[in-house]
């Protein structure tokens, strides 16, 4: 029988030789010899796996994100980035240490909102399967919140870009205009300023 070169007999325990895993195989045919010396029986058995609940294992890393302070966004946890080697269970995900303004929506995968606090948040992603026990496997990934930049416009054909919080002179005269035009494509004068 095919099967008998997974198993060895010691004494009276039948032990597997190699790892065995009910996804792959749930039952397997021996065929078990015994000999008194001078009569033979041969029996054949069968062995059932049982199925025990395996961990969900990350199969793929979760890529870090650089969000803009005060701008709505919007993105989906990469697909399989978790994986369940049990048949028929499914994952489900929790998420800790977003920063402020920001959600998690479980059943879509997404995460969105609008960012209110500038900093590095370390983000943590749980996937838990539906198993008896529920087993879980987690990750990490960074969250970094920044400012926008600034493009002031000299004229048409120059730009000076500044972070929010640089100080720039700027000289102006009645021959160039001067204009701060924000990211979302708003200009204000250097009067406006």
């Amino acid at each position: 029988v095919a099967d008998n070169a997974l198993f060895n007999l010691n004494g009276s325990a039948l032990r597997a030789s190699q790892s065995i895993d009910f996804e792959t195989q749930r039952t397997y045919r021996l065929s078990i010899e015994v000999s008194d010396g001078s009569l033979v029986t041969v029996r054949e058995i069968v062995v059932s796996v049982l199925d025990q609940n395996e961990t969900p294992v990350l199969a793929a890393l979760i890529p870090s994100q650089t969000l803009t302070l005060q701008k709505a966004t919007s993105w989906l946890l990469p697909a399989g980035a978790f994986t369940d080697g049990d048949a028929g269970q499914s994952l489900t995900y929790s998420v800790s240490g977003l920063p402020p303004g920001l959600v998690f929506q479980p059943q879509t995968l997404t995460f969105s909102g609008t960012p209110s606090a500038l900093g590095t948040y370390t983000v943590q992603v749980t996937a838990t399967d539906s198993g008896v026990p529920p087993l879980f496997a987690t990750t990490t990934f960074e969250v970094a919140v920044v400012r926008s930049s600034l493009q002031l416009s000299l004229n048409p054909t120059y730009f000076l870009i500044l972070n929010e919080d640089e100080g720039g002179a700027l000289a102006t005269s009645a021959s160039q205009p001067v204009s701060l035009v924000l990211e979302d494509g708003t200009t204000l004068s250097v009067d406006q300023l």
